[in-house]
């Protein structure tokens, strides 16, 4: 079965969404995939009532509260390509907010989950990286919320 794989900017995730993935859009069953572009000051706030929430800083500063429990501010890099993330794991029915300090660029993946794992802050040292390819086609992959840990 063919699929499209180019998807147009989709507005609807609120203030700063850029792209909304859903598993109905993409014919998946579980995975979603959000992108925000906060100017800022301005503030993303969400709750989803049945899905977990990895919450990616691509680049910018960001200061992040869930349920009203202050993580700081987070946020090193400018763009994706430089270093590792800072991450926000947030569970099911979580208050997630996600204040710009500096214009931000955030990707949130969500899943459906039961909620048994408490929110976290994820730093880029626990981030894990794997090489792919080879010469000019060498890449890195982040894994910021591996299987092996609790989510």
């Amino acid at each position: 079965m063919s699929r499209q794989l180019h998807l147009k900017p989709d507005l609807s995730g609120g203030a700063g969404a850029v792209h909304r993935v859903t598993p109905a859009s993409a014919g998946w069953q579980y995975l979603g995939f959000e992108v925000f572009d906060l100017e800022a000051r301005q503030t993303l706030a969400r709750t989803l009532a049945d899905r977990e929430q990895c919450c990616v800083l691509l680049g910018g500063r960001a200061r992040v509260r869930v349920n009203g429990e202050d993580f700081g501010s987070i946020g090193a890099r400018s763009d994706p390509f430089t270093g590792k993330p800072f991450a926000l794991y947030a569970p099911p029915r979580a208050a997630v907010e996600i204040t710009a300090e500096t214009p931000v660029e955030l990707a949130v993946g969500s899943a459906p989950a039961k909620g048994l794992h408490p929110a976290r802050l994820i730093l880029p040292e626990e981030v894990g990286r794997e090489v792919r390819g080879a010469g000019t086609n060498t890449r890195y992959v982040y894994d910021i919320l591996p299987e092996s840990v609790p989510a």
